[in-house]
């Protein structure tokens, strides 16, 4: 697919052969996360996922955006274990991207959805049934399944106010209450299969 990077603040696909982000953008020296040289695509990654100007910002699928943003930034395979939010400088540098585009709703957006694949993974860790805190583990991933309802619904609102993707606003009232009309309409299910679906009913 060809992207458009050329409306990014600091592009990360049109750097001249053998300089790094911190060359080409100076001024991201600034900022300690980023200082260290060894970081260079760990950097590209990350602006990649948070410019809002960057051909992936409407990208929803979250796993795609991820796996497409490590291809363009140079990656093999993901050596430094981006993909699971577990990596701490990562983290710290996304961090610091998102603070400079000051875009607090995507910020919320972006925490919301690692949040919730990272509960996800562990919903579908198995607990041994011999294990001696099986009840409680179990409880803890019955507590975390309904809250990932709430959590999923917030993601959804977020979504359709923040792109641009009429299949994703349409899944809402003009109100802004949930109404997830979207799933009926273009798979031709009745308002209540959609609900149901969806675990609003």
């Amino acid at each position: 697919m060809n992207y458009d990077f050329s409306k990014m603040r600091f592009n990360p696909m049109d750097l001249p052969k053998g300089k790094s982000m911190l060359d080409v953008y100076p001024v991201l020296r600034n900022y300690e996360e980023f200082l260290d040289p060894k970081l260079d695509k760990m950097l590209k990654f990350a602006v990649l996922m948070t410019d809002t100007e960057s051909p992936l910002f409407n990208i929803t699928d979250a796993p795609i955006k991820v796996e497409t943003a490590l291809e363009l930034a140079g990656y093999k395979k993901d050596e430094d274990n981006i993909k699971d939010g577990s990596n701490a400088k990562c983290n710290a540098i996304i961090v610091r991207f998102l603070m400079i585009f000051a875009n607090t709703k995507y910020s919320l957006l972006f925490a919301q959805k690692q949040h919730f694949y990272n509960q996800i993974q562990t919903l579908m860790t198995p607990v041994d049934i011999t294990d001696d805190k099986y009840e409680q583990k179990q409880k803890i991933k019955n507590d975390i399944s309904l809250s990932l309802q709430n959590l999923e619904r917030s993601i959804a609102m977020q979504e359709a106010n923040l792109f641009e993707d009429e299949f994703t606003k349409n899944a809402f009232d003009a109100d802004s209450s949930i109404k997830f009309k979207t799933i009926a309409e273009n798979y031709s299910q009745t308002d209540e299969d959609a609900y149901r679906w969806n675990g609003i009913i």
